[in-house]
């Protein structure tokens, strides 16, 4: 069986080190239960930027397929409400919608 380091698992996850330091934690502390009930990037109490109308009308335009990237949405949002978001809010905006945009790999933040 191969062994790997902390450090090589969140590098082959492509995540922060302690992002998996803190998963570990969880799940010893209370099992998968523990780690679901964690948010990856958590909203830290910011209000939302877009609108509910907006919101709406940004699900409408995903599913014309006007969209095909989490960074599309990004520049869109941009584009039509000079609004911006990072790539984990937009993806978070995203999941809250259960829309799931392609990642662009050329795009996606670095660890």
């Amino acid at each position: 069986m191969t062994r790997f380091t902390r450090e090589e698992v969140a590098d082959l996850l492509a995540i922060n080190p302690r992002t998996l330091h803190d998963w570990v934690a969880w799940y010893r502390a209370g099992g998968c239960a523990a780690v679901a009930r964690h948010r990856v990037g958590g909203r830290h109490g910011h209000p939302q930027r877009l609108t509910a109308a907006q919101e709406a009308e940004l699900v409408a335009l995903t599913h014309t397929g006007r969209f095909h990237t989490i960074s599309a949405v990004q520049q869109g949002v941009v584009e039509t409400w000079q609004i911006s978001y990072s790539y984990w809010g937009m993806r978070s905006v995203l999941d809250r919608h259960q829309i799931h945009a392609k990642v662009s790999h050329n795009n996606r933040p670095e660890y």
